[in-house]
Order: structure tokens, then sequence, then C-alpha cells
């Protein structure tokens, strides 16, 4: 009986026709398949270099500004982050001097940019600070020949090749959202500037005692003057002497403080600003005091001390003392304590006496008490103490 009404004569030759399309169909799936490796390898190298640069940026950024959020608020970090390689390190550098990232804020003009505005995240700012990632759409059609089996049955070999790429690479990753930095500029404020850009006055010790020379010249000198019926004997002269040596060391700060201004509010040189500072101060003394009247400008010289003197101790009443370490409780003792030594200072020198190393040594010996007590080590005794001697305007280095 014939196969459903097929001779075996048609049998034979449909047979015949069978074997060589299953040799040419068996050649064409082998080359397929080679097509998908070689197509799918590369596809799959790409996807995972181009995801692994954007990995590595990530990493590479996270690790440069993970000590910055340790001293920094985050939009402070993003200001710097956009500033030049060296002068961010020169900000950083000058600010570690400062304490706590609210006060180091206080030096940034993004101070209050961003309040009442939707907090900036860490991941954010990482994100945005690396080249944009998008992962790329793959187009997988026409890549994998098809065989005739293929045409026939309408199939697309392609999926074969999506299957063994998305297998190895994993789904798509979700593109990334860029916050837009552009208004976390990278400007400082004037103060900022003078802290970070400006030099101190090279020459604080000639200057002070070239003022204290000049301050003395106005309350007589070493002439022997007719004060109020009577002669300035040598006693009265060392007094004075010393009169005039407190109100230049009360004074010095304020001329370096002006000298730091000038660099950068008129871009002077540290010379130039040296020069223009001291020119101020010589016009602004002349014109406080008058030439003749020694017994007079002996008056006020003394009542200029008292107010400076009264003025930083009321501000040193109202500002703690940085680096102090501990909670709240503890530095507020030590604050005290060290603000008990300022105030004992502060009597001694309004008495306008002489002040013996012996009694400045003895100062200073009570604030390493107070702070070895407290469990202070060495280096960190050394830095309380620097931020003491500015606190008290002497410029001593013993």
């Amino acid at each position: 009986m014939a196969f459903l009404g097929l001779s075996g004569d048609t049998l034979t030759f449909l047979g015949g026709v069978a074997e060589g399309t299953s040799k040419t169909l068996s050649r064409q799936i082998a080359a397929q398949q080679d097509a998908i490796k070689e197509a799918s390898s590369t596809m799959i190298r790409s996807r995972l270099a181009g995801r692994k640069k954007y990995d590595e940026n990530i990493e590479d950024i996270t690790k440069e500004i993970k000590p910055l959020l340790a001293q920094f608020n985050i939009n402070d970090v993003a200001s710097l982050m956009k500033m030049p390689v060296n002068q961010r390190n020169l900000v950083v550098k000058q600010l570690a001097t400062v304490d706590g990232k609210d006060a180091r804020s206080t030096f940034f003009k993004t101070l209050n940019q961003f309040k009442n505005t939707t907090a900036l995240t860490e991941s954010e700012l990482i994100n945005s600070l690396v080249p944009a990632y998008k992962e790329s759409k793959m187009n997988f059609k026409g890549l994998v020949p098809r065989t005739f089996a293929d045409v026939l049955f309408d199939q697309d070999p392609s999926n074969q090749l999506e299957s063994r790429v998305k297998l190895n690479v994993g789904a798509d990753r979700n593109n990334v959202n860029r916050t837009d930095l552009s208004s976390y500029n990278n400007r400082l404020n004037v103060e900022g500037k003078i802290k970070i850009f400006s030099k101190d006055a090279s020459d604080m010790v000639g200057y002070t005692k070239n003022l204290q020379a000049t301050i003395f010249a106005f309350m007589g000198g070493t002439k022997v003057q007719n004060m109020a019926g009577g002669f300035r004997d040598e006693e009265l002269k060392q007094g004075d002497l010393l009169v005039a040596g407190n109100l230049a060391r009360l004074y010095a700060p304020l001329y370096n403080r002006r000298v730091r201004e000038l660099q950068v509010v008129k871009e002077m040189s540290l010379k130039e600003a040296e020069s223009f500072a001291k020119s101020e101060f010589a016009s602004s003394l002349a014109n406080k005091f008058s030439s003749d009247d020694y017994t007079g400008n002996n008056v006020k010289i003394r009542a200029m001390t008292g107010q400076i003197l009264k003025t930083n101790m009321d501000v040193g009443n109202t500002q703690e003392y940085k680096f102090l370490k501990g909670d709240a409780r503890v530095k507020t003792s030590i604050n005290l304590q060290l603000l008990g030594v300022e105030k004992m200072i502060y009597d001694r020198m309004k008495e306008n006496t002489l002040i013996p190393d012996t009694f400045y040594n003895a100062m200073k010996s009570r604030v390493r008490k107070i702070l070895s007590v407290a469990g202070y080590n060495e280096e960190q005794i050394i830095v309380v103490q620097k931020e003491f001697a500015k606190r008290v305007a002497l410029l001593r280095t013993d």
C-alpha cells in the first residue's frame, strides 16, 4: 500500500532530497552557532567593559570625596569638587584649622543658598561627578544568519543571541539620574579668601617694636617732660614704655588682619599690603594723638588699652575654644577653665605694670595642667596652647 498515496519511486526521490537538505541544514546551523558565539562574545565584552568603566569612575570619585564629606557639609563638597585640584587642596588644607563642618561652611558663599531646598545626597553627588552612563540598547537583528529552516518556519535566531548575552551580563541597568551641580558654585566669600589665599605679615615682631616706639613717643618718649607740675622720672618713663608695649601687642593683630585683607580686597602683594597698612595705622595714630600733649595722649592710650582688652575679653567669653575633645559637658568645663586663665592675664595687663616671664610661664603651665588632667596628649596640648596665645593677643614665642 502506498504511503499517503505516494508511490515508492516518489518516496525514494524525497528521501534523497531530505538527506541532502539535512546536510545543508547541519552546515547552516553550525555556521549560525559560530556566529552567535562570536557576536555574543563581542557584545558581552563591550557591555561589561562599559559597566566596569562606570563602576571604576564611581569608586574613584567615592574615594576622593569620602575624606571631604568627613570635614565639610555636602553642599560645600559639591563646591570643592568643582575647583581645580590644586586650589581645592589649598582650601581644604587652610580650612583644616577651623573646627566643625558648619564653621567651615561660613567661608563659602553657598552657606545660605540651599536653605529650604531639597538636600543633595551623597549618591546624587557621586553620580553627578562621573561621566554620564547610559546602558546602550543592543540591536540583535541581522547579526545571525538564518537557515532555510528558520525562513521556512519564520523563526528568528537573534533570540538565541539575545538570550545568551543577557544570561552573561544580566538585565539592563537603570539609567542614572544626574543632578545639575551648576548652582553649587566654587566661590568663597571675602573671609574665606582672606583665610585661604592671603599670608600673614612677615614683619610682625619688627612692626610691633616700631609701633611700641611710636606710641611711647606720643607719651613723651625718653625725654624728661614737665607733666602736671612735676617731672617725669625714669620710673614713669618705664611705666609708659610698658603701656606702649601692651597697646602695640594688642594693635599688632589688627595690623596683621589688615595686611591679609588688602591682599584679597585690593589684590596687593604681601610687601605692598604691609607698606599700605603701616601707612594707614601711622595716619590713624597721628589723628588720635597730639604731638605735644603728652599728658592727654597718655590718658587716651591707657583708655584704648583697657577698651581693647575688654573687647577681647568679651569676645573670648562668647566663643568656645576650638579643638577641645570630649562630650559637651567636658568641653564646657575645660572651656571655662581656660577662660579663667585668660581673665587672669587680662587683669594683670590692665594694671600696666611689668609682667615677668615667670607669670606667663605660670599661666602656660596652668593651661597645660588643665589639658593634661583632661587626658590631652602633647600634640593636642600644643594646638590648644597656640590658640590660647592668639586669644590673649600675646606675641610671644616662649
